[in-house]
């Protein structure tokens, strides 16, 4: 919609052409943001096309993206049935000073704007008819239409102010992407691979299929393989090909864990020959917490990427938030999703709450944005499981994912221990199991819910092993989101070369995309998603030749009422093992797989869950119709008697200020690990924004989150610090084994 988002752009600051804002500029004790200059181009859009032969509705989206501009999208009809933007534009404060602003705009800007609505009439027009033809939910592919040309228009506001501080010119256009230096340094990477066993085989037999498939015309496509398969560099090789064949602007991947990002960018830049600095591939993950003094927060804002760079790895925080937020700094880069091709990988973690918004953004960005969209898992749930399917192309398998395939990639045997006696195994029965499978197998994973569980568990075997004679200890290690990515990275790394005489305790972090493998694996009851995925870092390349065993307990003490998503999966899981016992079948073919996702997705049919349900003062909705058709907002409005009735009804501020992937309280703090106290006082010492930029990058690889309650504790103890505009962890709340603690002692680690 070019004339629309023109339009938008010329519309935007149109309350600047007044005297007093003219006074205002030449005025150097003038309070920022004291002229009020963006309601009056709202405005200007909105009573034109109440009279002119021009859709209302286009009045509406400018007057939404202008007007708020400067902060974050409101409601177009509140739950209550308030209409904010209605009643911001029909106003007629003096300070406005409106009639003088359109006369002096009509002379100074010299655009015909009645030509340009009709323009974009006709935009909108095409986009209703490609909403019919693709049976989209039209009103909730509005919503995102609006966040799209908004997140263009903040995103060119904000990048033109900061052109103009570093004496740029905005209007330069970037260099195209490098696709086919890019895919051609990929061919040369996988070139060093030797298909020397069956499972390298068909990892080659995929890869090749991808790179054939990407001739395709764009559209919704899926990677449904089995894990170990190689799903990273097959669905990279799709898409450097697909972005260079179509002439895509981006490409950008979106991964559930930030662990499994870490590696995942690592690989990338070996791949693709791009060193940490370039800026051919950006990570964007969780930041560094800043301090709340509006300085720092303006700094912050000025380091937050466009997502501009040709290739962009985020997680599956940052892709929701980016579209579901109606805050300008997270909406400001949505526009550069659009022309792009997004790979989602393991796509199975995208929490229930947002299936249904998961799948509409997709079908969006696809149908309306013109992207390419591959969805990669090796349990991928049927598309029409949750309610709201995607819409798949014609062809829509990247490449073959037959029961034979499956077969093939089985290198482990699922056993059941939830079930024998139906007893639940205690601390001392998990430990010693786990000491007893090592003994046999050489190596063991053990793999649990919730990270007190790995804790306690990594305490007891240490006090074991402790008993044990030195030469016949094994190697104990720990993994959970306690301790910073730089710290798991040193975990992992040397487990990459040998894991013989290792065992490994970790939280669900481990199981998607870490390439490991070991002996034999224990994984507390979860989802069967989670089970399978836990079972790929066992005998993973083939390398024994018998089946090794995955063991699934149950454990006695296990709290997961905060983990409602696992706690369900954990009970649709243990039906499908119970199941499969009596037919004797293996509990990870695919089409236990599927029984086990009709099982969880329709939870007695009651597929409301999937469309993320708010609960607020008494009233149940859910996000989807909020942006959508927004039934309880429209029909309070109506009962009020109201006579203008908006078009644009979407409550983008009540279903933002309530949208969270993962529940909202946490804050990130820097810990004392490796290079980190270097780190920051470095960023201490400079002023340079470039140079703090680059520090901040660094240092997001040593932070840790923490939720209020934890924060309340370390600063009772004197564990926490300011460094300038950074919140640090003192070194005695830090274990070098598991990371945060919350029993250390004070100590000025940060001097």
């Amino acid at each position: 919609m070019p004339e629309t988002a023109r339009l938008i752009g010329l519309l935007h600051d149109a309350g600047k052409f007044q005297q007093a804002f003219v006074d205002y500029l030449l005025n150097e004790t003038a309070r920022r943001g004291s002229v009020i200059h963006a309601i009056q181009g709202a405005k200007y859009a909105y009573d034109v096309t109440q009279t002119a032969e021009i859709h209302p509705l286009i009045g509406e989206i400018v007057a939404m993206c202008v007007a708020n501009h400067h902060g974050a999208l409101v409601d177009g009809i509140t739950p209550e049935g308030n209409t904010p933007l209605l009643t911001r534009i029909s106003s007629v404060e003096e300070s406005l000073n409106y009639d003088e602003v359109v006369q002096a705009f009509a002379v100074e800007v010299r655009v015909d704007i009645e030509k340009l609505l009709q323009a974009a009439n006709l935009e909108l027009d095409d986009f209703c008819k490609r909403c019919e033809q693709k049976k989209l939910d039209a009103p909730f592919a509005l919503h995102l239409l609006i966040k799209s040309l908004f997140s263009a228009l903040v995103d060119a506001d904000q990048f033109g102010a900061y052109c103009f501080d570093c004496r740029l010119d905005p209007l330069e256009k970037p260099p195209p992407p490098p696709w086919s230096q890019l895919r051609q340094q990929l061919e040369v990477h996988l070139q060093r691979f030797a298909a020397d066993s069956p499972i390298d085989a068909l990892r080659a037999r995929i890869s090749t299929e991808c790179l054939a498939a990407s001739g395709r015309s764009p559209g919704v496509f899926r990677l449904d393989i089995p894990t170990g398969g190689g799903k990273t560099f097959s669905s990279l090789r799709f898409a450097l090909s697909h972005a260079e064949e179509y002439g895509f602007d981006h490409v950008i991947l979106v991964i559930p864990y930030l662990s499994v990002l870490e590696q995942t960018a690592s690989r990338m830049r070996e791949a693709l020959g791009c060193d940490e600095g370039s800026e051919t591939i950006l990570e964007h993950h969780s930041d560094v917490l800043l301090s709340d003094e509006e300085e720092a927060a303006k700094t912050y804002r000025l380091l937050t990427s466009r997502w501009s760079s040709p290739i962009i790895i985020t997680t599956m925080v940052q892709f929701l938030e980016s579209l579901y937020s109606a805050k300008k700094s997270k909406l400001r880069k949505l526009h550069n999703m659009l022309n792009s091709v997004i790979i989602v990988d393991e796509a199975q973690a995208v929490p229930v709450k947002c299936s249904s918004l998961f799948n509409e953004a997709i079908n969006y960005l696809a149908t309306v944005g013109g992207s390419t969209v591959v969805v990669c898992t090796a349990t991928q749930p049927e598309v029409g499981a949750t309610g709201r399917a995607l819409r798949l192309s014609a062809q829509p398998d990247l490449a073959s994912a037959s029961g034979e395939q499956f077969a093939a990639f089985s290198r482990t045997v699922l056993v059941d221990l939830t079930d024998a006696g139906r007893y639940s195994m205690g601390a001392n029965e998990l430990r010693d199991l786990t000491l007893g499978q090592w003994r046999a197998k050489g190596s063991c994973l053990v793999v649990l819910n919730t990270k007190n569980e790995a804790r306690e568990l990594f305490q007891a075997l240490k006090e074991a092993v402790e008993q044990l004679p030195v030469d016949s200890q094994p190697d104990l290690t720990h993994l959970s989101t306690n301790m910073c990515s730089e710290h798991r990275k040193a975990v992992i790394a040397p487990l990459k070369d040998s894991v013989d005489g290792v065992i490994c305790v970790s939280t669900q972090l481990i199981e998607a995309g870490v390439d490991l493998s070991f002996g034999c694996v224990i994984r507390a009851l979860a989802g069967l998603d989670s089970i399978a995925q836990a079972a790929g870092r066992c005998n993973r390349n083939g390398e024994y030749p018998d089946l090794r065993e995955v063991f699934v307990v149950k454990l006695e003490h296990e709290n997961l009422r905060h983990l409602p998503d696992i706690e369900f999966g954990a009970k649709q899981a243990a039906r499908v093992l119970r199941e499969a016992a009596k037919e004797e079948a293996n509990p990870l073919a695919p089409e236990m797989i599927a029984r086990y996702y009709k099982y969880f997705f329709h939870r007695d049919g009651n597929l409301g869950l999937l469309d993320f349900p708010i609960s607020d003062q008494g009233r149940n909705m859910t996000a989807v119709d909020l942006l959508g058709c927004n039934c309880k907002g429209v029909g309070a409005y109506g009962n009020r008697s109201a006579t203008v009735k908006p078009l644009v009804r979407q409550a983008f501020r009540t279903a933002g200020d309530a949208f969270h992937v993962i529940e909202p309280g946490g804050t990130s703090v820097i810990v004392p690990f490796g290079e980190a106290k270097e780190l920051v006082k470095s960023f201490s010492c400079t002023r340079d924004l470039k140079e703090q930029g680059a520090i901040l990058r660094k240092l997001s690889h040593f932070t840790v989150n923490v939720y209020e309650y934890q924060r309340g504790m370390l600063e009772q103890q004197g564990g926490l610090s300011s460094e300038g505009d950074l919140t640090v962890l003192s070194l005695s709340f830090y274990d070098p084994e598991l990371g945060l603690a919350l029993d250390g002692k004070p100590e000025f680690y940060y001097a």
